[in-house]
């Protein structure tokens, strides 16, 4: 019971963020001034992400791997600090922490250092994700599987979307969609992220059958 009440009021949180988020628009220098000050804190945002959603979270399977490898949140902080992100990033997947895409959707055990996990794909779902919509993927792979989006990841989105088409100079023309319907995530998302940019989705192609 908890778990649906929680649903659904991350459901309504969702619904009422929704028109602030697409009467927001931030024009291109906006953009590129709001990425470069990610850029320059992306050490900092890494750690805080590392400890609120790993060390913190005992349901984490990154935190197994991170103890099975002998990891402290401290040891990262120092590598990070010592030696940069990226370095730190190589290290960590040497040591054995990180998942592969059939490990991610369940199909295979996570085998390292000496343990056996079985997971599934909620397992990694953000713990501190709020307001959020669930989704699917289009199951191009294999069978769908369910994702949460919340609009601060469609928001990041749409500002590489719109990086991408100012450096293409593809801006301001006609656009189409070519995505499953509803639940599919990449569908709706497109046109959330088209919406904030103040673009008009011209026409939506599915292959889905209905």
């Amino acid at each position: 019971v908890s778990s649906i009440s929680s649903t659904i009021k991350a459901y309504l949180n969702f619904a009422l963020e929704l028109r602030s988020f697409l009467r927001q628009h931030e024009t291109i220098d906006e953009t590129i001034a709001i990425v470069k000050d990610q850029l320059a804190q992306r050490n900092d945002n890494f750690l805080k992400t590392l400890r609120t959603n790993v060390f913190e979270y005992t349901k984490s399977p990154y935190l197994k791997l991170l103890q099975a490898a002998n990891i402290t949140y401290e040891d990262v902080v120092k590598m990070v600090t010592e030696s940069g992100l990226e370095t730190t990033l190589e290290s960590l997947y040497e040591a054995g922490i990180y998942v592969t895409f059939e490990e991610l959707k369940g199909r295979e055990p996570i085998i390292r250092n000496g343990i056996e996990m079985q997971v599934t794909v909620s397992d990694f779902d953000n713990p501190n994700l709020k307001p959020f919509m669930l989704g699917q993927s289009g199951g191009s792979t294999g069978a769908p599987t369910r994702t949460r989006i919340d609009l601060d990841h469609v928001r990041q989105n749409t500002r590489i979307t719109n990086l991408v088409w100012h450096l293409d100079e593809i801006t301001n023309v006609p656009t189409a969609n070519w995505f499953g319907l509803m639940p599919i995530t990449p569908g709706y998302t497109t046109g959330l992220r088209l919406a904030r940019s103040g673009y008009r989705l011209d026409k939506f192609y599915t292959s889905t059958r209905t």
